[in-house]
């Protein structure tokens, strides 16, 4: 395989590999995604992202004022199997990038295979890209605010730093440390505080 024989190379060489990992969203053309429309409403395939019905009369308003990092709702609205409008899903980034839902025990279950997967090919660590996104306040509370795209601002967000990362990356951690040698996480992690920082490297 090619990633067998660049790994190989690279240590040969004395450099080092490290795999980049999204662990926040997958591609809206991912199986899990496609499931997901495909099953519609109440489905357990929707239960591994975050959809919601819509506000308003027909819901035909986002589930709550999150915006996108890259402008305008982070909520895209579906059309359902049978041709309705329906349920909206949670994209922090690009509407082809749907959040995963960290709390659905597959999602840990999926991502727990995938380090082992690379780590059995000998990769010396991960970057995590959105390594602060992961975990989302529970019932995705309304911010309340147009602030929130000042992503160096002093307040916890509620899609953003959740406490609840910290019990991932420990696990993963220990996945870790189940191999030789030196593997290392590096983080993506835009934190409102040196001292939420340092939660990432405790």
């Amino acid at each position: 395989l090619d990633a067998d024989a660049l790994i190989r190379d690279a240590h040969a060489l004395g450099l080092r590999i490290i795999v980049d990992l999204v662990p926040n969203h997958s591609s809206d053309q991912y199986e899990w995604f496609r499931r997901a429309l495909a099953e519609g409403p109440g489905s357990p395939s929707r239960d591994r992202y975050h959809f919601r019905p819509g506000k308003g009369k027909n819901g035909e308003l986002p589930p709550n004022d999150w915006e996108s990092i890259f402008g305008g709702p982070a909520w895209t609205r579906v059309t359902e199997p049978d041709g309705t409008p329906g349920e909206w899903y949670l994209h922090l980034f690009a509407p082809e990038q749907p959040d995963f839902n960290w709390e659905h025990p597959a999602v840990g279950d999926e991502f727990r295979s995938i380090l082992r997967f690379w780590l059995d090919m000998g990769v010396d660590g991960f970057r995590i890209d959105v390594a602060h996104g992961m975990v989302k306040a529970e019932g995705l509370p309304d911010l309340g605010s147009h602030e929130q795209l000042k992503l160096l601002g002093n307040d916890v967000m509620p899609f953003f730093d959740q406490d609840g990362v910290h019990a991932i990356y420990r696990q993963w951690r220990r996945i870790l440390d189940e191999y030789s040698g030196e593997r290392i996480f590096v983080a993506e992690a835009w934190t409102p505080t040196v001292e939420r920082t340092a939660n990432y490297v405790r």
